[in-house]
């Protein structure tokens, strides 16, 4: 019997896909001033989640990192803005995440453990935040929102 609830337990808290969405990137380049929208309905306001941004590059990218603004416009108009970097590849031009033979894959913890303070449509807007007005090698931004483990 003891056994059964642990095992009810852990299934309850494991950690699941709630929101998985990707935009693609122009291939003449993604400029500074085009963002990326995510709208995400809430309706549960207990559990928590975490957040991630994936980012497909393609291998030619001329950088090892890539700077984001993330744009959280709650339900009520309030927003929040954050910066995440990306670190793509080391310092002798090894590629972090999955490869393929043309694009390479990275998911970046955006927040971990967040509880949404009150229902309706959040969105996330994704613009880079390089130093270029111009970034090419960027193929996709993703959001993935998954339930947090306990």
């Amino acid at each position: 019997m003891l056994a059964a609830v642990a095992v009810t337990l852990m299934c309850g808290c494991a950690k699941g896909t709630f929101y998985d969405k990707h935009c693609a990137v122009d291939k003449e380049g993604w400029y500074m001033d085009e963002d990326l929208r995510f709208a995400v309905d809430i309706e549960d306001t207990l559990t928590p989640y975490d957040f991630y941004i994936d980012v497909r590059n393609t291998k030619d990218y001329a950088y090892s990192n890539l700077f984001l603004f993330v744009k959280t416009t709650f339900p009520d108009k309030v927003e929040r803005r954050d910066t995440l970097e990306c670190p793509l590849a080391d310092a002798f031009g090894k590629w972090y995440g999955k490869q393929t033979s043309r694009h390479v894959d990275g998911r970046y913890l955006l927040h971990k453990s967040v509880i949404f303070p009150m229902k309706g449509t959040y969105t996330f807007q994704v613009t880079h935040a390089m130093r270029d007005t111009v970034v090419t090698g960027i193929k996709n931004i993703g959001l993935h929102v998954e339930t947090a483990g306990r």
